[in-house]
């Protein structure tokens, strides 16, 4: 496939219309790829060849590594394209396709992982598949070239065979993303029984769960500090604070990276993402609220700010991540040598070496990670951390994948907010907005039919064109991708939403997530067994309509939606919600209770309705009103990390406000506080003492 104007130049194949960055990489490749969708399947039918589905994404290593040793190669890709019709997928872009295949390989006994590359009958059943192949035998694996070669051998010589190993394998997907969990009761006995399984699986010496690799487990972090379990606040403190002191945290610039590959925090693989970065935000905050340590306050911070700096568009969305590699090695940007760091901050090098590790072995090819003794308080910010910052900008960056996805800049807009709200961040408030208002404009659409639903697209990006009319100006307009919006898509944004709502006391968001929350129940939701499905009812079919109940690197889409019904009971009293969200989580109760490590954010959702939270709303005057700050900030701080805590003024509580706000006036021209707890509220409280007096007297739970 030469360029014809460019012989020594692979002629761009079918991806180069794709808006995917992922997708985009592989636009030269000399496969003839085509992205996920009917014309690759009519040609598989026609040409009666199997199909080659590789899954990747744009920050992953191992992607780039199969790319550049054999998807490169001239000879390998002659062998693709003569015996298979390649299709390239963005696992971020289809989470349901990678679900599905995901599925199949783990069936076939592999471990999971990406680059995932799966072999299909042109009816798309899968039949084999594995991940990483390397260019020669090499690690017990055979080569890429190998493995083309024998199943296109086995395609030709026995098909009946690999056509009944799909067919059994599409019936263990059925059965396990398809089928319909045992229920549980979802109830207090559950949260002991996962506090006391996850104290048996934490390994206090290194302060986590589980073996190399180690992943953040942010989730469960957020359960073990709100559960009130004995020790359980502990594990995760301890956690959260290892992780500040280890390599997985980026002491230079902030954030964290995706996992370690060591059981110490201490090596991590280098990507960032931005689903990781939101709920470790969080998650700190929450620490912080529960123990007082301004460690924790500064680490949240230190999260938001690198999210704000590194991986926000200008128009206020959410990029998806940051690359582990820059001039084709993992984590050059991010490691350092002794001559490195002693170049930077001259007499001071060596003493801040012995500090954050650097020495001359190294941890990756001679390069070192920074990290510290898990008792010495990461400092948010220093001089020289400041120089190496300035330092490091010179190196060559890691790329970026500048899609905005739905689900994730839900996540991080919620961060945004309840940091902004908790801690008086006025910028991390505009932060929120300015992604909630970035998401409207671009992924939340109404259907064109008359009263048509509102719509969520899950992912596109900013893109650069030429004004038609005058071609020397450049604009920049949101390209929306063909994938449709998922289950944890809906309900991430409504959950983001109704934390702005809160941080804002601007109803427009509030409606906007009850709006989203009322087409997901419709389009997701199973009517014949309860729960809901990942994909809606209109999006393109699959071999199987995923429903996954687990918790991955995201937070399961069921487990969101549970979560945003139980607020939305909150605020406005119906019913229907509540016994919905009940419903759902007893679907996940066997889950939780037998594998608590996999169902984090259920077991939080459960916690809320178990216990659900009080709901403070002050009743301003108007806006800028001190006094009304002065209750807000006592109401967030006796309420605990789980209160819904807003300030409203007459003007904001119009006809799309929820019932919770309704009726909460002012008192004598001043201020007063509201607390709400199933369904009935406290007699107005003027001034911060008259709210504590009754936190002491009546505040706690019934």
């Amino acid at each position: 496939m030469a360029h014809p104007q460019y012989p020594g130049t692979p002629q761009p194949n079918r991806l180069a219309q794709e808006l995917s960055p992922y997708l985009l990489q592989h636009a030269h490749n000399p496969v003839d790829w085509r992205p996920w969708g009917d014309e690759a399947f009519r040609e598989a039918a026609t040409r009666d060849c199997p199909v080659l589905l590789s899954i990747g994404y744009a920050a992953c290593h191992w992607c780039h590594v199969m790319e550049r040793e054999s998807f490169e190669d001239a000879a390998v890709g002659e062998v693709m394209n003569r015996e298979f019709v390649c299709i390239k997928v963005d696992r971020e872009e289809r989470p349901d396709v990678d679900r599905v295949y995901m599925e199949a390989l783990q069936a076939m006994g592999g471990s999971g992982g990406w680059p995932l590359n799966v072999f299909l009958t042109p009816a798309l059943t899968p039949f084999y598949g594995g991940t990483y192949w390397p260019p020669l035998p090499a690690f017990g694996r055979p080569s890429f070239r190998h493995v083309l070669e024998a199943v296109a051998a086995a395609w030709r010589n026995d098909r009946q065979g690999l056509e009944r190993q799909g067919h059994a394998l599409a019936e263990h997907i059925a059965a396990s993303l398809g089928g319909v969990r045992a229920s549980g009761i979802a109830g207090p006995d559950l949260v002991t029984a996962a506090a006391d399984r996850l104290k048996a699986a934490f390994v206090p010496q290194v302060a986590g769960f589980g073996g190399a690799p180690r992943f953040p487990q942010p989730m469960v972090l957020d359960f073990l500090l709100r559960c009130g379990a004995p020790g359980a606040g502990d594990m995760a403190l301890a956690t959260l604070r290892a992780m500040a002191a280890g390599g997985i945290h980026d002491h230079v610039g902030g954030g964290f990276h995706r996992y370690t590959v060591d059981d110490r925090w201490l090596v991590p693989h280098f990507e960032k993402m931005l689903y990781d970065n939101a709920q470790l935000a969080d998650a700190y905050l929450t620490a912080w609220l529960v123990s007082g340590d301004a460690l924790y306050q500064a680490l949240a911070e230190r999260t938001l700010d690198f999210v704000r700096a590194e991986m926000t568009e200008p128009e206020g969305g959410f990029w998806a991540s940051i690359d582990a590699d820059s001039d084709g090695e993992e984590g050059l940007f991010y490691t350092w040598t002794p001559d490195e760091v002693s170049a930077a901050l001259g007499a001071g090098g060596p003493a801040f070496c012995a500090r954050y590790g650097v020495d001359r072995d190294g941890h990756v090819d001679g390069r070192s990670v920074l990290h510290l003794q898990v008792d010495d308080q990461a400092p948010s910010a220093s001089v020289e951390l400041a120089t190496l910052l300035r330092a490091r900008s010179g190196r060559p960056r890691p790329a970026t994948d500048t899609k905005v996805i739905a689900a994730w800049n839900g996540l991080m807009l919620g961060a945004f907010a309840r940091a902004g709200a908790v801690l008086g961040r006025a910028d991390y408030v505009q932060a929120a907005v300015n992604a909630a208002e970035a998401l409207l404009a671009g992924h939340v659409y109404r259907e064109p039919s008359a009263g048509g639903q509102w719509r969520l697209r899950r992912c596109g990006l900013m893109v650069d064109t030429v004004d038609p009319v005058h071609p020397a100006t450049r604009l920049r307009r949101f390209v929306a991708s063909d994938a449709p919006g998922q289950l944890d898509d809906y309900a991430a944004v409504a959950v983001g939403l109704l934390r702005l709502y809160e941080a804002t006391g601007d109803a427009k968001w509030f409606a906007v997530a009850r709006d989203l929350v009322e087409t997901a129940r419709e389009r997701f939701g199973d009517r014949e067994h309860g729960g809901y499905f990942d994909t809606p009812d209109d999006a393109p079919a699959l071999i199987v309509r995923p429903r996954e109940l687990a918790d991955s690197a995201v937070p399961s889409g069921g487990a969101l939606m549970a979560e945003a019904l139980l607020e939305l009971h909150a605020l406005t009293g119906e019913p229907a919600y509540r016994a919905e969200a009940v419903a759902a989580m007893g679907q996940a109760a066997r889950l939780a209770e037998a594998a608590p490590l996999a169902a984090g954010r259920w077991l939080c959702a459960l916690l809320q309705a178990l216990e659900p939270p009080a709901c403070v709303v002050v009743a301003a005057a108007g806006e800028d009103d001190p006094e009304a700050d002065a209750l807000l900030r006592t109401a967030r701080r006796l309420a605990g990390p789980s209160a819904w805590c807003c300030a409203v003024t007459p003007a904001s509580i119009g006809p799309e406000a929820p019932a919770v706000v309704r009726g909460k006036a002012p008192i004598d021209g001043r201020p007063a506080a509201y607390v709400c707890r199933a369904g009935s509220c406290s007699a107005p409280l003027s001034g911060t003492g008259a709210l504590s007096d009754w936190w002491t007297r009546d505040g706690s739970p019934a």
